[in-house]
């Protein structure tokens, strides 16, 4: 659900750097989109890192090392 809403949220933000009001920004807030934009990047890998790493690392399965318990 986060990672549904999180690219909801990067499709947004890409569609800004084409709208008619983007030329008429200054270079800070330029700037600041272009920060937002890298910020929910990050977010996003973030998100989808956790997911990998539980396929990767633990082969998909619901071992002890990932359910924290012993």
């Amino acid at each position: 659900m986060l990672v549904l809403g999180a690219q909801v949220l990067l499709g947004f933000q890409y569609r800004a750097f084409f709208e008619q009001a983007y030329d008429k920004l200054g270079s800070n807030e330029r700037a600041l989109q272009l920060a937002a934009l890298f910020a929910l990047l990050i977010t996003i890998s973030s998100l989808f890192l956790i997911a990998s790493r539980h396929r990767i690392v633990e082969k998909g399965r619901d071992t002890a090392r990932f359910t924290g318990s012993r």
